[in-house]
């Protein structure tokens, strides 16, 4: 059963089918309607047998380099895993450092010791952009993540609810 949940993510729910024991792991569902899906998931945080039942969350539209699996769960363990904390990039690395320092040979080249002061500002303005927006980003993404695997695991036998249930649940009780 394939859920859409948000406009970005969607979950799959089946039975497992393979799990594969190499890293990429490989894991194959069997749908309800009989056809499965193939996917590989990150790391092995949750054990999955064949025969489980599981959900996994996805990226609708899967960037380069990012997995397409954010998340799973293991509807006969009552046990999930969130990948988006787990895979996330580490910022500050190398290429930063080589942006910073070709921005600082730019800066001081073209107006010499004046561009002192333009350069740390600029530099500081790339650290809040290329470090604490990204991780704010990533940060919402993985409340979401961990809100959809809370549903999944609640959900039982009924899967989760269809994109706009629970918003609908949540207008009445603000209502009151």
């Amino acid at each position: 059963m394939t859920t859409m949940v948000h406009p970005r993510l969607y979950t799959v729910r089946g039975h497992v089918r393979r799990v594969g024991g190499t890293s990429p792991l490989g894991l194959a569902l069997e749908l309800s309607n009989g056809d499965e899906v193939s996917h590989v998931l990150p790391e092995m945080g949750v054990a999955l047998r064949v025969g489980d039942d599981a959900s996994l969350i996805l990226r609708a539209r899967a960037r380069a380099g990012t997995p397409a699996v954010l998340g799973v769960v293991n509807h006969s363990l009552v046990d999930g895993e969130n990948f988006v904390r787990s895979t996330a990039r580490q910022r500050p690395d190398a290429w930063d450092a080589v942006l910073v320092s070709a921005g600082f040979a730019g800066t001081v080249g073209a107006v010499g010791q004046r561009g002192l002061v333009p350069f740390v500002i600029l530099g500081g303005l790339y650290l809040v952009a290329a470090i604490a927006v990204p991780a704010a980003l990533r940060a919402r993404l993985a409340r979401r993540v961990d809100h959809l695997l809370d549903l999944a695991a609640r959900a039982g036998k009924d899967g989760l609810p269809a994109r706009g249930a629970e918003a609908s649940r949540q207008s009445a009780w603000r209502r009151r």
